[in-house]
């Protein structure tokens, strides 16, 4: 008798038992991620134009069909972390706190190492239990507000260094009787003295030994702003990098010139400052212009990832503006002319729709 074969273990879905082939990278019949995957990406790399379709058009406050495309996904691949996450975004943007923590919970049972699921879910919660409280004291006839202390504080301050200057100034220029004799500088030992006629030689000024202010709080941050200025043709333009370890992000203050596009210049700064800092998950971008906030956006780490996939540097690599679409969520502008062209034809999500099996 021959010796017994040995098959290998049939490996199935942790999420819907369905077989999985020996090289699989997800589940094709739900989209949940293998664990043991050679690609973090999941099935995002099949459905990456409906995504960026999708938050596309919840950029675009069309949050109707930004919810249809997702959906029409989790029809397709129902444990996909990436659409469940993008669902819970526009909810939130919506003002429907309660679906955005669900489909937050949803998303982080899929990828329980995502960070920044981890912390939308977080924030989610802290304003639920904000208006909740909020509510409460509607209801129980208490003041929403705190009472006004820092007014009553800034009187009592002002008023003290009022009386402190006004004191000082009639001090100064009160006269000073004639047969009292002021010692202006005391005399050091070993010093010839001198007449009360001879003028005194005027005081040398002194090199000022103090060192500037740096214009960030800690050696990492000023290393960042260092680093991103070297390796970056637009690096220059950084203001200010503060890092928080505890939230894992930074938030970047950048100069935005007159012929500058603060989203292209924004994305490009962000990626570069992720590239930069490994632990870093997400990055707070705020740019100026003329003294004034002309744009503020978040990148994640996520989303300068996918823009790293095969599909899309052979689809949107070469397209101008984007990268900066692929990775900017959550963007503000104030009431002022469009800071960038937004045709449809340009756009690489709108793009993304024509491809073959969209």
């Amino acid at each position: 008798m021959g010796a017994p074969e040995n098959n290998p273990t049939p490996r199935v879905c942790d999420r819907c038992f369905a077989s999985l082939a020996p090289d699989a990278e997800f589940c094709v019949e739900c989209g949940a991620p293998v664990p043991d995957a050679a690609s973090a990406e999941g099935s995002d790399g099949t459905i990456y134009p409906q995504l960026a379709r999708a938050n596309l058009f919840r950029m675009r406050g069309d949050y109707r069909q930004a919810e249809e495309i997702c959906l029409a996904i989790l029809r397709r691949y129902p444990n996909n972390a990436t659409a469940n996450a993008l669902l819970g975004d526009i909810s939130q943007e919506r003002g429907d706190l309660e679906q955005a923590a669900e489909w937050y919970d949803l998303a982080l049972d899929l990828t329980p190492d995502s960070v920044p699921i981890r912390q939308k879910l977080t924030v989610v919660k802290e304003r639920m239990a904000e208006r909740d409280t909020a509510n409460t004291a509607k209801q129980l006839g208490l003041p929403t507000t705190r009472p006004k202390i820092g007014l009553y504080v800034f009187g009592v301050l002002a008023f003290l260094l009022g009386t402190g200057a006004a004191a000082f100034y009639l001090g100064r220029n009160w006269p000073v009787p004639e047969s009292i004799n002021v010692v202006e500088q005391p005399l050091e030992l070993g010093a010839t003295r001198r007449s009360s006629t001879e003028p005194e030689a005027p005081p040398q000024a002194q090199p000022s030994t103090r060192a500037a202010a740096p214009l960030a709080n800690t050696d990492t941050d000023r290393a960042l702003i260092e680093a991103v200025a070297q390796r970056n043709p637009s690096g220059s333009a950084v203001l200010d990098i503060d890092y928080f370890p505890r939230g894992q992000f930074a938030f970047v203050t950048y100069s935005a010139g007159d012929e500058d596009d603060p989203r292209v210049l924004g994305a490009s700064i962000a990626s570069s400052v992720l590239e930069q800092m490994p632990e870093c998950q997400s990055v707070v971008l705020r740019a100026i212009r003329h003294s004034q906030v002309v744009f503020i956006a978040d990148v994640t780490r996520e989303s300068v990832a996918l823009t790293a996939q095969t599909d899309w540097q052979a689809n949107y690599s070469k397209v101008p503006g984007a990268f900066a679409d692929a990775v900017l969520s959550r963007e503000w502008t104030p009431n002022a002319p469009a800071l960038s062209p937004t045709d449809s034809e340009t756009r690489p999500a709108d793009r993304g729709g024509e491809q073959p099996g969209d």
